[in-house]
């Protein structure tokens, strides 16, 4: 459910329209079966940030979508500081 929600304000900043969470669960899914992990930040045990990290393509470490929490902004998240490093070690072995 919390996926759901980030997703959807994710998509209502980022697209500017009015979020279905219906779709939105189904855009997870979809995700998922491609083989893409959400990855939920969190700051004294509650989440503030989510971030995807995607298979690698042509070589090539893929992170997105990335959304924060609007009240908790600016506070120098690490989330894709954090999901950076195995994201570069995939992309790294799918070259070779």
């Amino acid at each position: 459910p919390l996926l759901v929600k980030y997703q959807c304000e994710f998509a209502a900043e980022a697209f500017e329209h009015t979020p279905d969470p219906s779709r939105a669960q189904a855009t997870l899914e979809s995700a998922r079966e491609a083989g893409n992990v959400y990855l939920l930040w969190t700051v004294g045990g509650a989440p503030v940030s989510m971030a995807a990290v995607r298979p690698p393509a042509a070589g090539v470490s893929r992170i997105g979508p990335v959304y924060t929490a609007p009240e908790v902004r600016g506070r120098r998240s690490a989330i894709v500081a954090e999901v950076g490093s195995p994201a570069r070690g995939a992309a790294s072995r799918a070259r070779r």
